[in-house]
């Protein structure tokens, strides 16, 4: 059904995963709090998100675990998104190349490209690069 989106979502998502570990060694090596305390909130949001993403094992049910993804990850990963938090916004994306993928339903047609095109509009250049993957999802379906 959706198998194309298995091995690019796993490597995205890995990606951002040693992203966070990198933000975490980081923080821990210059003993930044504010940092640290989010890192759990970005590693349980990403280790969520991968469950809203087709596997090899056909028989799981993506389409409701796509769709409770934001209610699984909680108000902490949203608090930070009202924050503008750069770490949250570039994970939102990768979200959104989720909802492209059942955009064959009316009520999510475009939804996916549309938060894409948005949170990159916010994003600062030096955050860009973490959400390559989702602007090339909507780039090639534009094209």
């Amino acid at each position: 059904m959706l198998l194309y989106l298995v091995k690019e979502s796993q490597d995205a998502l890995c990606s951002l995963m040693a992203y966070v570990e990198h933000l975490a060694q980081e923080a821990g090596s210059n003993d930044d709090s504010e940092t640290l305390v989010k890192i759990p909130i970005y590693g349980r949001s990403i280790e969520m998100l991968t469950n809203a993403f087709p596997t090899e094992d056909a028989e799981r049910g993506i389409f409701d675990d796509m769709i409770a993804w934001p209610h699984f990850v909680g108000g902490d990963l949203v608090r930070l998104l009202r924050e503008r938090d750069q770490m949250a916004l570039v994970i939102l994306p990768h979200y959104g190349v989720a909802l492209r993928a059942f955009s064959g339903f009316w009520w999510l047609d475009k939804v996916g490209a549309r938060l894409i095109g948005a949170i990159s509009g916010v994003l600062r250049s030096e955050f860009l690069a973490w959400v390559q993957w989702p602007l090339n999802t909507i780039a090639m379906e534009q094209a």
